[in-house]
């Protein structure tokens, strides 16, 4: 009789034991479930901006951009870095070492603060006319064409120039940096 009890007793809790084993396996499944769809959702989502100065909207999406941000990005960068005068020129070549990926930050410093050395000194003022904008994707390249013109400090022109200035762009979290920036013509 006490070993009918004790079969019993071993019976219950074997089922028992099962019934959490299964219940375990189920969390564990639904876990494993919830973290593949997590994933994807990260990495699918489309954020949906529109900044101020903007007609169209702009996307993000993981690290791909859309063509209207990278055209805002790089004509926003082209005016900080080209259309400047003595007064305004140390504050904008600031503003735009935080646009430059942080690896290039110094060497990029040191190009604009000598740049605006020479503007302060000199009393030159500069403008740059955008007539079109190429983005390459998969060298990461934006090209922009326009006509460049340099005045003195009474206002005459010095120099005027058709130019093309290549600007190499990565996107890291959703964010566009300008890795390098050179001229041609």
């Amino acid at each position: 009789m006490i070993f009918k009890n004790y079969l019993s007793e071993t019976g219950k809790i074997l089922k028992q034991n099962a019934l959490y084993k299964f219940v375990v396996l189920i969390i564990g499944g639904v876990t494993l479930l919830n973290t593949f769809m997590l994933y994807y959702a990260l990495n699918h989502q489309t954020i949906v901006l529109i900044p101020p100065g903007l007609d169209s909207k702009v996307t993000i999406k993981g690290d791909s951009v859309s063509d209207e941000y990278v055209k805002s990005f790089s004509q926003y960068l082209i005016w900080l870095l080209y259309s400047y005068n003595p007064a305004t020129a140390r504050n904008q070549f600031n503003e735009a070492l935080t646009y430059f990926l942080p690896e290039k930050y110094p060497e990029i410093k040191k190009q604009l603060y000598l740049l605006a050395d020479q503007v302060e000194t000199a009393i030159v003022s500069s403008v740059f006319y955008i007539q079109g904008i190429h983005i390459d994707r998969n060298g990461k390249i934006i090209n922009v064409k326009g006509i460049s013109q340099k005045f003195s400090q009474d206002g005459k022109l010095m120099e005027q120039a058709q130019k093309t200035v290549i600007i190499g762009y990565q996107v890291i979290n959703g964010r566009l940096y300008a890795t390098s920036l050179r001229e041609e013509g």
